[in-house]
């Protein structure tokens, strides 16, 4: 059984200390980060904080159906799906991504450039809305309260900070 929820909380029912403005329909935590249940045999009870995108139960479905995704794809098929079965049988074990990326554009493609979007690692997250950047440490704060772009970075955020915008750079400008 997997069960999965609909991109964040509606704004009319958050509470405190999550805001209204940084829920549903958003990029922040109360928007992206939705729930992930998986029961069934060989899965453990418990929970993890591995990174994981909604991508990554296609590789994961096929992983525990038995099918390699690596031979079961054509060649000329670009996915972005790693599986998180190994996660599923042991929560112990490392994620197996590095940051999850989202992005949200309306209308045609050419309002992608112009999209807002968010990448977050284990720690930080770093996020452009209405063509303003945002920065969180979502271990010190978690509802994203506190933009460090607001005041001075220490080195280990401004290494983090420019680690994240360049990932992002560097997938938004991949084809």
């Amino acid at each position: 059984v997997i069960f999965m929820g609909d991109n964040g909380t509606d704004l009319r029912i958050v509470s405190s200390p999550f805001r209204p403005d940084y829920a549903k329909q958003t990029l922040y935590q109360g928007g992206v980060n939705v729930p992930l249940i998986v029961a069934g045999p060989g899965i453990v009870n418990g929970v993890s904080d591995a990174l994981v995108n909604s991508t990554d139960l296609f590789a994961t479905i096929m992983e525990m159906a038995g099918i390699d995704p690596e031979e079961a794809v054509p060649e000329d098929v670009t996915t972005d799906s790693v599986s998180f079965l190994p996660i599923l049988k042991d929560l112990n074990t490392p994620s197996q991504r590095e940051w999850v990326y989202a992005d949200e554009f309306f209308g045609s493609f050419e309002g992608i450039p112009t999209a807002d979007y968010a990448m977050r690692d284990h720690r930080y997250k770093l996020l452009r809305y209405r063509l303003e950047e945002h920065f969180y440490d979502l271990q010190e704060d978690p509802y994203e309260h506190n933009n460090l772009l607001e005041g001075d970075l220490t080195e280990e955020q401004s290494e983090n900070y420019l680690a994240l915008k360049q990932q992002i750079e560097t997938l938004r400008n991949s084809e």
